[in-house]
């Protein structure tokens, strides 16, 4: 990574990088024909780390490379400090660990280089080497840092960057990565576990070149840190998406949280992606305009899990546009009705929900429910089910229900105010009902059942 000066300010760039172990080079010359700034190669024998770092540290440029041959730790409250342009090589399976193991432990690690004096991580002699793993309550930072051929350890995930949280909320967020690559992962470039998240002013993350064999995907994370990834480029992998690992179905998604259009889809791993009710008060889960979300076999999306009479405090709000939809759709290779179970909303639905140019399509798959409904029915499989009679506001419009093995709405309450939501959708290649007909306030229904019209 380089950056170009003017030729009147070199001999200020000399006396203000000279310390830090970078140089200017005369040539080769920009396009700009000024000369380029960057780090130099390191040459000497280097510094050899081999035990765990107990006191405050730092690895000078001058003094690498750093060499890492076996796996050491950062804790006992200590901060390792990486100085900018400062090269660490790591050796087979080696890893750099903060705050572990035998926790809870303490540790610091700064790695802050800049756009001109880029910090680098990668293998001794171009190898593969494992990760750097910090664990709560450790405390990182990274900025102008690239990461290259990690993921060679024994851990179930092979990724280059692992942060792992306490496992329960609040969302532990305390590594920041700002313009960081990390590039040929053994398996995920990224994961971000045991309810953990990326600091708030994470920035500019790029991820490439990643993932192999059960660990394609660039990134994994955990459902309630989805929404601190950051801005970057994650394409270019293995499988170009985001994996969104429910860790824990029961806890659910309990802070409020946006999906934001990274251009890559988000995958929901094999669970039920739950927005629930929060400990700080209403959760709202609000889907960005262009976001796809595919869904493995299985796997829903619900908006509270119990059916009770209580109004639910917890909401969905997925506005796409024309131009931009957003996309609820399977994970399978080869897609087809029935392979997800499809949106779910629990106790009375907010009036705060709201779908508007979304497309759900081969859905229908069990939803292992019976619920009232007053078709002639034997499965009560649907793209979308309202287990109770919404509260007025609750809204779904321009959305496109296709390819569903089941039904495309399911009412399913007794009342007689029984809003339909046919007018304003779209319902193609639907093997049920395009919406059922819910019970009167009484409990009744027609006799005979009706079928689907």
């Amino acid at each position: 990574m380089t950056l170009r000066k003017r030729a009147a300010v070199l001999p200020f760039l000399f006396l203000a990088v000279g310390p830090a172990g970078c140089s200017a080079d005369s040539e080769p010359l920009g396009d700009d024909k000024t000369p380029i700034v960057e780090c130099p190669a390191p040459t000497g024998p280097g510094t050899t780390h081999e035990k765990n770092i107990e006191a405050d540290e730092v690895w000078k440029s001058a003094d690498g490379p750093h060499i890492v041959p076996r796996s050491i730790a950062v804790r006992e409250g200590a901060t390792l400090t990486i100085e900018p342009c400062a090269e660490v090589r790591l050796g087979p399976a080696a890893n750099l660990t903060v705050a572990y193991p035998l926790t809870p432990n303490t540790g610091t690690l700064i790695a802050e280089g800049t756009a001109e004096r880029p910090i680098r991580f990668t293998g001794i002699d171009g190898g593969k080497w494992g990760h750097v793993l910090v664990e709560a309550p450790g405390v990182a930072s990274f900025r102008h840092v690239t990461f290259e051929n990690g993921g060679n350890d024994r851990s179930p995930f092979h990724a280059t960057l692992i942060v792992r949280g306490k496992g329960d909320l609040p969302l532990y967020r305390d590594v920041l990565v700002d313009h960081v690559t990390i590039s040929g992962s053994v398996g995920f470039g990224a994961v971000f576990t045991g309810v953990a998240g990326f600091k708030a002013g994470s920035t500019d993350l790029a991820i490439t070149k990643s993932g192999s064999g059960d660990e394609p995907f660039p990134l994994r994370v955990d459902q309630n840190g989805v929404g601190t990834v950051p801005n970057g480029n994650y394409t270019g992998n293995g499988v170009d998406e985001i994996l969104i690992a429910v860790e824990k179905e029961s806890d659910g998604l309990r802070e409020s949280t946006t999906f934001r259009d990274f251009g890559v889809p988000y995958r929901v791993a094999g669970q039920s992606l739950r927005v629930e009710e929060g400990p700080s008060g209403a959760t709202v889960l609000r889907i960005d305009p262009g976001v796809v979300l595919k869904f493995e076999r299985a796997s829903n999306l619900e908006v509270v899990h119990f059916t009770g009479r209580e109004a639910a405090t917890a909401s969905l709000v997925a506005v796409g546009t024309a131009e931009k939809p957003i996309l609820f759709t399977s994970a399978a290779e080869s897609p087809r009705g029935g392979d997800w179970r499809g949106l779910w909303f629990g106790k009375i639905p907010s009036k705060n929900n709201k779908l508007d140019h979304v497309r759900i399509e081969y859905a229908g798959a069990d939803c292992k429910c019976v619920l009232a409904v007053c078709n002639d029915l034997t499965d009560h499989s649907s793209a979308l089910i309202l287990t109770n009679l919404p509260e007025e506001g609750f809204s779904v419009t321009n959305t496109a229900f296709s390819d569903i093995a089941g039904n495309g709405i399911l009412r399913a309450w007794s009342n007689d105010y029984q809003p339909s939501f046919v007018a304003t959708n779209t319902f193609e290649r639907v093997t049920g009902c395009a919406e059922t007909l819910p019970a009167s306030s009484l409990n009744a229904c027609p006799n005979p059942k009706p079928t689907c019209p």
